[in-house]
C-alpha cells in the first residue's frame, strides 16, 4: 500500500483562551487540538483524510482511508517535497507555554484603565490566549521535519454608541513571544485613536484626498491577495495572470512575503507542504515579479515552489487549519516606505479623510479589485488637522486602478499589524476618492 506516494501532517495544540465582555471576565477555556491529515496520490488524483485523536500509528490507520477517498480525488499533477535544507527561524519561546491564567488576564486588564482614561463610555471586549502547536510533516520521499510554536495572541474591541452614532476600534498582538513593548505599542496606539473620535463630524459626499492608515491599507492590499495566488494564475482566473515581468502599479509600490521574520505566528523553517521557507518579492517598485505557489500550483505553471502552501480557512484573513488542504497564503508582508513624513501627510491636505478601518471588504469582487464598504472608523481631516471622527460613510473603488493612478504617496513611517502574520505597512495617501456619506 506504501507505494503510493503520501504525505502525512500532524498537529497537537494546547490553547487556555481567556475572553472579556464589557471589561469582565466572560469566560477562560482550555482546549486541546491531536490530528492528523494524510494524502496520497493515486493515478494522478489526491486523497485527503484528516482523523481527530491518537496520531501515535496514524498513517497505518489514515492511509487506507486516503487512498479509498483518492479513487474520485481530485487531479493532481505534483510531487511531495523532497528533503531540503531549511534555514532555522525560530518561532517558540517557552515562556509563553508557563504562563498562568491569572498572568494571562492582568494582561488584558492593563490594558482596560488607559482605555476607559481615554473614554470613558468605551464599551470593552477583549480576548487574550496562549497555544503551544506540535507540527510534524513527513512523506514518503523521507521528507521528515517537527518543530514546534508558540503563539500570544491579544485581542481588544471597543464600542461607542451615542444615540443612533456608532463608532467601533479594534486592535490585535499576534506574537510567537511576549514583549511589554509590542504590547504597549497597541495600546498606545488605540487610545491615541480614541482620542481623536471624540469629536463627531458631518461629511458631504464628494471626492476627497484619503490617507489610509497602515492597518486600512493593509485591508485594501490584501485585496489582491487572490490574485497573486498560483490557483487563480493557473486556472486563468488572475487579472494579474501574464502580467510577470509588468508594470501593475505605481512604482512607489514594493511587497514583498517574508515567511522567515520573527515573532510571526505565520513564520517556519518551511511551509506545510514542507519546502523551505523563503523571502520573496511580489511587487519590485510597480513591477511584477513573482507570486505565491504551492506544490500544485508551482507544478502546473511550470515554476518552483515559493513556499507558502498553509493550511488555513477563511478567504481575507487566513486562520489557520489543519483540516484543510494546503493552497498558496501570504505569510508577512513588508510594503516599502516613501519619503514623505504621515504628519506633512496630514499637513498638506486642505480637506480630506483618514481611513484607519472598514468593513464589508469580502463582499466585494475581490477577484477583480471592486470593493464597496463602509468606514467604521474614520476622521475628517480639515486645514491640515484631524478635526473629528466621520460617520455613517461608504468608500468604493478598484484597487488596481488605485494603486495604478490615485497613489500619491507612501509614508516614511510603518506600523507592524498583526493579523494573520506580522505586516510592515506604510501610510497610504490616494487622491480623488469617492466617498458617499448618508
Amino acid at each position: 500500500m506504501n507505494r503510493f506516494p503520501w504525505e502525512c501532517y500532524t498537529f497537537l495544540s494546547e490553547s487556555t483562551i481567556v475572553g472579556f465582555k464589557n471589561a469582565q471576565v466572560d469566560s477562560v477555556d482550555r482546549r486541546q487540538v491531536s490530528a492528523s491529515a494524510t494524502r496520497v496520490k493515486k493515478d494522478n488524483r489526491i486523497g485527503f483524510f484528516v482523523q481527530s485523536g491518537d496520531t501515535g500509528n496514524t498513517l497505518d490507520e489514515t492511509l487506507p482511508k486516503a487512498l479509498e477517498l483518492a479513487e474520485n480525488g481530485a487531479e493532481y499533477c505534483a510531487e511531495f517535497a523532497v528533503p531540503a535544507h531549511c534555514s532555522s527561524v525560530s518561532v517558540y519561546d517557552n515562556s509563553i507555554k508557563n504562563m498562568s491564567v491569572e498572568h494571562l488576564m492582568q494582561i488584558a486588564e492593563r490594558s482596560f484603565e488607559p482605555i476607559k482614561t481615554a473614554c470613558s463610555d468605551a464599551l470593552i471586549d477583549a480576548a487574550v490566549c496562549k497555544t503551544v502547536e506540535d507540527v510534524s510533516i513527513r512523506n514518503s520521499n523521507g521528507l521528515e521535519i517537527n518543530y514546534l510554536r508558540s503563539v500570544f495572541n491579544f485581542f481588544v474591541g471597543i464600542e461607542i454608541i451615542e444615540g443612533t452614532s456608532f463608532f467601533y476600534l479594534g486592535d490585535s498582538l499576534s506574537r510567537t513571544s511576549f514583549l511589554e513593548s509590542d504590547f504597549e505599542r497597541v495600546i498606545q496606539r488605540i487610545t491615541h485613536k480614541l482620542s481623536l473620535a471624540r469629536t463627531e463630524t458631518v461629511l458631504p459626499t464628494g471626492k476627497y484626498p484619503v490617507i489610509f492608515t497602515p492597518r486600512a491599507a493593509l485591508s485594501i492590499l490584501f485585496i489582491i491577495q487572490n490574485a497573486l495566488n498560483g490557483h487563480t494564475f493557473y486556472r486563468g482566473t488572475s487579472p494579474l495572470r501574464g502580467k510577470i515581468g509588468q508594470s501593475i502599479c505605481d512604482e512607489k509600490i514594493s511587497i514583498s512575503d517574508d515567511p522567515t521574520r520573527i515573532e510571526s505566528p505565520f513564520s517556519a523553517l518551511c511551509d506545510d507542504e514542507g519546502v523551505p521557507s523563503q523571502n520573496k518579492v511580489l511587487i519590485r517598485k510597480g513591477v511584477l515579479e513573482s507570486i505565491l505557489t504551492d506544490l500544485e500550483s508551482a507544478a502546473r505553471l511550470n515554476m518552483h515552489p515559493s513556499g507558502n502552501a498553509i493550511r488555513s480557512k477563511g478567504f481575507f484573513y487566513p486562520a489557520k487549519d489543519y483540516a484543510s488542504l494546503p493552497a498558496p497564503a501570504p505569510t508577512n508582508w513588508r510594503v516599502a516606505s516613501g519619503n514623505t513624513g504621515y504628519a506633512d501627510l496630514i499637513a498638506g491636505i486642505k480637506n480630506g479623510v483618514l481611513i484607519d478601518q472598514v468593513l464589508g471588504l469580502h463582499t466585494g469582487n475581490l477577484l477583480n479589485g471592486d470593493f464597496s464598504v463602509n468606514i467604521s472608523s474614520g476622521y475628517h481631516i480639515k486645514n491640515g488637522k484631524i478635526s473629528g471622527r466621520i460617520k455613517d460613510a461608504l468608500i468604493a473603488a478598484n484597487v488596481y486602478t488605485m494603486l495604478a493612478e490615485r497613489l500619491v504617496e507612501c509614508s516614511r513611517e510603518t506600523e507592524e499589524i498583526d493579523v494573520s502574520g506580522i505586516h510592515s505597512v506604510p501610510y497610504l495617501m490616494f487622491k480623488d476618492m469617492s466617498i458617499a456619506c448618508g
